[in-house]
């Protein structure tokens, strides 16, 4: 969520929207804060961890609205691989919570990268215009 929220922050800035973003920051934190205040105590943990997450998403979903305003998105179905390969990288950081947190850390990002690459979410002219910006 955050790489995603990184990127419609820039998008809104660069054509600056500053206030805008600001006003989505704003009610995003607000709302995180309330979901974590509310929940915490009725789920422990958990009830943070939600709250997180319904501060977040709501945050996501108001900036991709107001990043639409000002730009062509891709349909919503292109985010569908790299969101796979998310919950894939959830996925591997849970099944290995025995092993070292650095070495969980190194095969989830590997489960992330190969379920991006198997689900053809990066295409090879994708890989060639990044080899080419980077030399």
């Amino acid at each position: 969520m955050t790489i995603l929220n990184s990127l419609f922050v820039c998008t809104l800035i660069a054509f600056g929207k500053s206030q805008t973003y600001a006003s989505i920051i704003s009610r995003g934190a607000a709302a995180l804060c309330i979901a974590v205040v509310a929940l915490t105590p009725i789920l422990g943990a958990q009830g943070a961890t939600i709250g997180v997450l319904v501060g977040e998403g709501l945050t996501l979903w108001m900036l991709v609205r107001g990043a639409t305003k000002l730009v062509l998105l891709p349909p919503a179905r292109s985010i569908l691989k790299p969101g796979i390969a998310g919950i894939g990288m959830a996925a591997g950081a849970i099944a290995f919570t025995s092993v070292p947190p650095l070495f969980q850390l190194g095969l989830s990002c590997l489960i992330f990268i190969l379920v991006l690459f198997l689900s053809g979410g990066v295409s090879r002219e994708d890989i060639r215009a990044l080899r080419e910006h980077l030399i």
